[in-house]
């Protein structure tokens, strides 16, 4: 009995709305238009993204050390940034792994945690660890992703422009722009044709003068801090300079002075080559400069495409001549096209439902009624997300 006076009053509570929407269907045609009005604003700001947004910050360090062996790599680089990083705040998981040359570090924070703040934290960790690391080092990179993440965006410059040409466009103006959109943690350029002053010692005119290699390497090495000479690397009989200013030239490294009546151009040949390529590009069977875009591990795939594709629209009439700049692969394009997939289906399906429905009813006014409330329930449940 109990039971069955439940199940009355419950049909009455439901009879009772119904019934006060017939008796003031303005009451109901309001209340509709704020369903709708809630949905299409939430439909403006909602997050659209390819998968639901679970990815936990992570933070990335790399640490080149070349010529190092692993062992050497993770007792001197890796373990010391390893411990400095302990103290990092929102801290979960630290993960590292040491190769030939190469200290990566991988940091997972905590949900919750401002990628932002914590890569500024860990860049000032960096900074004050730097003077516990082996001078040959190249300073410590922190990006806001997975080191191990693939790109999300692949771009390639071609034509009939040189390589050294590609390669300017791609370091300065391309990158300049593509590394200040919003969730990109890394652009990589690859296939660049970088230029460096090889240095080789003439050895009789070296012996003669009663000098030694290594005092030509410290000619170098002493006038850094005067002169933006960059990156030198050291061989059994030449050296490597990587010039950090285009206003390095040949006759600048030969007019160095190694002693009082020695400069390097009286022992050495300084030539400015291509530097050796560690990577190639190619597109469509040419010569090309290739271009990665890593995304941060919060950052929106799709955001970032279409961000990507407004500044390339920007840059593409400023490019050199001789020089086209192509999409090679963009994951934002399926994305794109999965979204619009969905919202096709869920159009069709609304449609063979208002459809069998009239089918079963025979009442065009009887139909208006599902064929109205189904799209305005849809476009509620954006809201209610």
């Amino acid at each position: 009995m109990t039971v069955a006076n439940s199940n009355f009053q419950h049909h009455q509570g439901q009879r009772g709305i119904a019934r006060l929407f017939v008796a003031r269907p303005i009451l109901g045609i309001v209340l509709n238009l704020l369903i709708v009005i809630a949905g299409v604003a939430a439909l403006t700001a909602v997050d659209v993204r390819e998968m639901p947004d679970v990815d936990q910050p992570v933070l990335s360090v790399r640490t080149d050390y070349d010529g190092a062996a692993p062992a050497i790599v993770d007792q001197e680089v890796t373990q010391v940034l390893e411990d400095a990083l302990r103290s990092l705040d929102g801290l979960s998981d630290i993960s590292a792994t040491s190769s030939a040359g190469l200290s990566r570090i991988t940091i997972d924070l905590s949900d919750g945690t401002d990628i932002d703040v914590a890569a500024n934290e860990a860049r000032e960790i960096m900074s004050e660890t730097v003077r516990s690391l082996p001078e040959e080092i190249d300073d410590p990179m922190v990006t806001k992703s997975d080191s191990n993440s693939d790109p999300i965006i692949r771009l390639a410059l071609s034509g009939d422009a040189s390589i050294a040409d590609m390669t300017e466009f791609a370091e300065g103006t391309l990158y300049d722009r593509l590394s200040k959109i919003d969730g990109v943690a890394e652009v990589t350029v690859r296939g660049a044709e970088n230029y460096e002053f090889r240095i080789v010692a003439i050895m009789p005119s070296l012996l003669a003068r009663g000098l030694t290699f290594e005092d030509l390497a410290d000619a170098l090495e002493t006038l850094r801090d005067d002169t933006p000479l960059g990156d030198v690397e050291n061989s059994a009989q030449s050296m490597t300079v990587r010039p950090a200013s285009p206003e390095v030239t040949s006759e600048t490294i030969e007019q160095l002075p190694v002693d009082a009546t020695t400069r390097i151009g009286d022992i050495a040949l300084v030539q400015y080559v291509p530097e050796d390529a560690d990577s190639a590009s190619r597109v469509n069977r040419e010569t090309s400069v290739g271009v990665e875009i890593t995304r941060q591990s919060v950052g929106n795939t799709l955001a970032i495409s279409r961000a990507v594709s407004t500044a390339l629209d920007d840059l593409r009439p400023a490019l050199p001549d001789g020089i086209e700049l192509i999409v090679t692969s963009d994951d934002g394009i399926y994305i794109e096209a999965s979204i619009t997939e969905v919202a096709r289906s869920i159009g069709i399906a609304t449609l063979v439902v208002v459809f069998v429905i009239f089918l079963f009813l025979r009442s065009a006014r009887a139909t208006m009624i599902p064929a109205v409330t189904i799209p305005i329930a849809l476009i509620g449940t954006v809201a209610a997300i």
